[in-house]
Parts: C-alpha cells; structure tokens; sequence
C-alpha cells in the first residue's frame, strides 16, 4: 500500500476492499476452536494480513491516505446468526460498533493528502 501511495498524485483516490475479521462468522469459528483457511471469504487463503474497521482506517491514514468514504457489504443473516450477534453485543465495550459484527467486507474511498 506505501508504495501505491507514491504513485499517487495529491487528491488521487484508491478503493479499498477487504474482509472484517471482526465478522460474527469469525468469532463463531473462533468459539468452536477453529480458525479454518478457505478458498474464498473472509479467511480466503490468499490474505496476509487481518482487518477490522478501525484498523484498516488507522492503516490508511499511517500511509498518507484519508479515507473519504466507508461501505460495508452485508451477507444474509439468519434468525439464529442474529440471536448469536446480539449475543456477542452484549458482550462489547462501550464505544464498540456492534453493528461491525454484520459486515463481511469494508470497501473504502481514500483519498491522498
């Protein structure tokens, strides 16, 4: 990601994607004493490295970017995944967005300073 930065002009933008591993499918797998690589998704093999909301931002703006715009992709929930959800809520700090526990990806506009 730096080194994309560099090849930006000043007020360049970049679209940024990737899985939440804050995603309550995570802390499921995690739960039950797993962490499963995949060939797609959140866990996908070919992903280095783990995201959440906070930190993807945190990371984009260490490198020179301000992000500009933040969208989350949401999977179909089922009654069973929202009773566990308001479980895991239950359990977050204040200050936490419980609502970072439905999104499987952030997709994010940034914006070079």
């Amino acid at each position: 990601m730096e080194n994309l930065v560099t090849l930006l002009k000043p007020g360049g933008r970049v679209f940024v994607s990737v899985p939440n591993v804050m995603h309550f499918s995570v802390f499921r797998m995690m739960l039950l004493g797993h962490w499963t690589y995949e060939d797609a998704g959140i866990l996908d093999r070919t992903h280095l490295r783990f995201f959440t909301r906070t930190e993807i931002l945190l990371l984009l703006r260490q490198i020179g970017l301000e992000p500009r715009e933040v969208f989350a992709s949401r999977d179909s929930e089922t009654e069973q995944d929202q009773a566990f959800i308001a479980q895991l809520a239950a359990l977050m700090p204040p200050g936490v967005d419980a609502q970072e526990l439905h999104a499987f990806q952030w997709k994010v506009v940034a914006q070079k300073r």
